[in-house]
């Protein structure tokens, strides 16, 4: 878990009087864990609580046990991953990614009752926002490999041999 991460989502989460969210952006789920993870149309969700208890929810389909830095519940296609999930939240009120498909929340309401889901994505994509010294490395790596890559691409180019649509076919 990116702990200086998670710890700016819960001060959005303080900011906006949220107790508990959701992620369930895979995007969102691999800025605040480091273990990427496209669920198709499978439940993934991270439960984050103010008080810094986060856990991932998450089929077994995509072995993560031992390959992810954060608490981890799994479950497998035969059982009711909204079942496990509802262990977890507490009484009141829940942020929810604006990701999240709109059946598991509604399962999710009806195994809860005492839960009022409201949409929650702003203390992640907030904190998204501000780079911290690890994105801004990565990004600087990212943007060097691409200007190489380029570089040779154009230097790779001779003339008469730029390109297939330059040329004039024969009619």
């Amino acid at each position: 878990m990116k702990q200086n991460r998670l710890e700016r989502v819960i001060r959005g989460m303080e900011a906006m009087g949220l107790e508990q969210i959701i992620v369930s952006a895979p995007a969102s789920v691999f800025y605040l864990t480091g273990t990427w993870v496209r669920p198709g149309e499978r439940m993934l969700a991270l439960y984050v609580h103010k008080s810094g208890e986060a856990r991932l929810f998450a089929n077994r389909l995509f072995a993560l046990a031992g390959n992810v830095d954060a608490p981890l519940s799994e479950f497998d296609d035969t059982e009711d991953p909204i079942a496990l999930l509802s262990q977890s939240v507490r009484p009141g009120t829940l942020g929810i990614d604006k990701s999240w498909p709109s059946h598991f929340t509604l399962r999710l309401m009806e195994a809860r009752g005492d839960v009022r889901c409201v949409v929650g994505s702003a203390p992640v994509d907030d904190a998204r926002m501000c780079k911290d010294a690890e994105e801004l490395r990565l990004m600087r790596e990212s943007s060097a490999k691409n200007d190489k890559a380029t570089a040779a691409a154009i230097s790779a180019l001779r003339a008469g041999k730029a390109c297939c649509a330059a040329k004039k076919s024969p009619r």
